[in-house]
């Protein structure tokens, strides 16, 4: 058995209040002898007669069962409105005692519950369990084992008992402890809503070992009750595997030593509504064919996807309660929309149809070309192609920033110009594609020949009517000379780096618009003792793999791994914060790696909602993180695969995380504004496992 902090949470149906109502014994088959009916309602006293006698329930939640001298019920029967209670399902009994020397204080009172197994389904039947209020009662319970809860008068857990037997015939003496120094013992009851279906659940704990199944469950019409007694804290979280249901989510206490008790009962999964406007009246060349695609946020697996059309409403059933990402597909585009459904509530979206039509021309300095347009967006890219001198249209759906790559269809073999356009409305804008190439040639100081593997990184900076601007590109070299993306009027900083070579220093290069055809060279010399760093994934090499270091917010040096995952570390870097990333592993960041690193497995992606203190949403706001260290924003952004920053939406999407707690605080201040002190007072530790979605308040309010 592990050791650990044990947490076990409790939740019971509300049923709500029902008229006064009779409980009766069933006369159609003769009693016991000494047969006595027990009836049991929240908040009141235990009932109890001879079997003949009629009892009458005060209008609460209430159950009942039937005992002689030696048996009793199989199960409770509920009798909230009224019922006759059988007979006819009798086992042996034993008693429950409790050590003379242990009271119980005002308000306490011990939960026993019966441990009989019973199969979901139209004949179970509730749960047997039973509240006592003195240590000199020694109430009957089945023959079987139970499990004993001790609760305070203001419903909390303060001990559990191990499981005990209830014997045939005999006094069986047991107490619920309170937690040992190390231990939390606890305890969970899911109640069932009555329209539950009565299919077995799927319940277990999510702690920072990974994913517990319960020592102990029972399963019953009402509720299910379970037990763990080796969680790993300090929290966890209770997680519900079922195709109709689901229930809150909230981290579980589970810190060594305290006892949590939680309140929950399932709840529907919620139904999200799709409304898709009509096409507007204006003629569109073609119809385009359109699909809905939902997938949780920061998966690429779709979990529903479906054929659209205008003007039709789509309604999708029992969807999971977390941050979805809603693709609507309008032919080659792909508009994207967030629905959080975090809270369990049915939602509507409604995405209304408006053709944004972008026109305009393409020209190379002032020279109009024939040239194609790449925008950027989730999955394949939308292609645009101009006419023979430059002129395009194309038709967006939603407003937004976009990424459009421009080449020039009489230079394909060029690296194309990368702008970020903001696109609000039907507009026409011209594209001007720098005329000036810069060709970049990478050699060996020594003998003049062409560098293996190298890689050139382009920094390039620039002012406009937006302020001050800059760019970082990273490009393999290609051949002798390597042609490099076209360079807005400014500068450029550019460096090469490759394996076995020590760097170069980086050359800056002012253009303008009258900068024509530039060749900037390279050279390299050869590092005599080159640092060589190997990146795994376990026992395979992580092909791919990035290393990068910052200065600030400048990135001053990226490597990307090679098919056996070997990269050449110059020797300036070592001793410098390094940070490593993986697609498919948790970020390193680190000063001294050694000759190996081992990548670990990532936690899920962290999904977080930035607000301000009155709760409303925060557009961009920078994110300060730590990721095994204080990082900066761009630090953090690579780190986490993110942009650091949260969109305009408030949201944000960390991947590449460790799978334990993180320190993160938002802030719209730099990095370098924010004194330490301050970042450990006002930041916010995230217990792993993560919940669906972090809401962080802006820290600088």
């Amino acid at each position: 058995m592990r050791t650990g902090a044990l947490t076990i949470a409790v939740a019971l149906l509300a049923l709500g209040s029902a008229q006064s109502a009779t409980v009766a014994v069933s006369s159609s088959a003769s009693l016991p002898s000494g047969c006595s009916l027990h009836v049991a309602e929240d908040g009141v006293a235990e009932q109890s007669a001879p079997c003949t006698t009629t009892l009458r329930t005060a209008g609460k939640h209430a159950v009942a069962w039937i005992e002689t001298s030696s048996s009793i019920s199989r199960f409770v029967t509920d009798v909230t409105e009224g019922a006759t209670v059988s007979a006819s399902n009798l086992v042996r009994h034993g008693a429950v005692s409790f050590p003379a020397d242990r009271k119980l204080l005002p308000g306490e009172s011990i939960r026993l519950i019966s441990l009989i197994a019973q199969e979901p389904g139209p004949a179970s039947h509730p749960l047997f369990v039973r509240d006592v209020t003195s240590t000199r009662e020694t109430p009957s319970m089945p023959a079987a084992k139970i499990v004993a809860i001790l609760i305070d008068e203001k419903g909390r857990a303060l001990g559990v008992s191990p499981r005990m037997s209830v014997l045939p015939g005999a006094t069986s003496t047991l107490w619920p402890e309170r937690p040992k120094r190390g231990d939390t013992m606890v305890a969970l009851f899911l109640s069932r809503p009555s329209t539950s279906p009565k299919t077995a659940l799927d319940v277990a704990i999510a702690d920072s070992a990974g994913t517990q199944r319960p020592s102990e469950l029972v399963d019953g019409s009402n509720s299910l009750f379970a037990i763990w007694y080796a969680l790993t804290g300090p929290s966890a979280q209770i997680t519900l595997a079922s195709h109709d249901y689901y229930i809150a989510q909230e981290q579980v206490d589970a810190q060594a030593g305290s006892v949590t008790l939680i309140e929950r009962s399932l709840r529907p999964l919620p139904t999200l509504k799709v409304a898709i406007g009509a096409l507007p009246q204006r003629r569109l060349r073609d119809k385009p064919v359109m699909s809905l695609e939902l997938s949780a946020a920061g998966s690429e697996s779709s979990l529903k996807s479906v054929s659209a059309e205008p003007g039709t409403v789509y309604a999708f059933e029992k969807m999971p309660v977390a941050l979805l990402m809603l693709d609507l597909h309008i032919g080659e585009f792909v508009l994207q929309k967030q629905v959080d459904l975090t809270k369990g509530d049915d939602t509507t979206i409604n995405i209304p149809l408006e053709p944004l039509i972008i026109s305009g021309t393409v020209y190379r300095g002032e020279t109009p070309v024939k040239a194609r347009l790449t925008f950027l967006q989730k999955g394949a890219p939308l292609i645009a192609e101009t006419d023979d001198v430059g002129a395009f249209e194309v038709t967006l759906w939603q407003p937004r920033h976009y990424i459009v790559e421009t080449l020039a269809a009489d230079r394909p073999s060029s690296p194309p110009f990368s702008q970020d356009v903001a696109i609000t409305a039907s507009t026409k804008f011209d594209i001007h594609v720098p005329a000036g190439t810069i060709v970049a040639r990478v050699f060996d100081v020594a003998d003049g020949k062409q560098v293996e593997q190298a890689q050139i990184m382009v920094r390039n900076r620039w002012s406009d009517e937006k302020g001050s601007s800059s760019n970082v590109r990273s490009i393999a070299a290609t051949g002798e000379l390597t042609e490099l993306p076209p360079q807005r009027p400014g500068t450029s900083e550019i460096q090469a780096f490759a394996p076995g070579y020590e760097n170069a220093t980086p050359v800056v290069v002012a253009i303008d618009e009258t900068t024509g055809s530039i060749v900037v060279p390279l050279p390299l010399k050869r590092g005599e003792n080159p640092h060589s760093l190997r990146i795994m994934l376990g026992t395979r090499p992580a092909a791919g793999a990035e290393i990068a270091t910052f200065s600030g917010e400048r990135m001053v040096w990226h490597a990307v791994a090679d098919e056996t995952g070997q990269i050449s570390m110059p020797e300036q870097y070592r001793g410098v914060r390094l940070i490593i990333r993986h697609r498919d592993a948790a970020t390193e960041v680190t000063l001294a790696p050694g000759d190996v690193i081992t990548l670990t497995q990532p936690a899920p992606p962290l999904v977080i909602r930035v607000i301000h203190r009155d709760e409303t949403t925060v557009g961009p706001a920078p994110a300060t993180l730590t990721v095994r260290g204080h990082l900066t924003i761009a630090e953090g952004a690579f780190a986490t695969w993110s942009l650091g920053a949260t969109g305009p939406d408030g949201m944000v999407t960390l991947r590449g995380l460790l799978p334990e707690p993180l320190r993160i605080m938002a802030t719209q201040k730099k990095p370098a504004q924010v004194r330490k002190d301050d970042y450990y007072r006002m930041s916010t530790v995230i217990p792993f496992p993560w919940p669906a979605v972090v809401t962080l308040k802006l820290a600088d309010e």
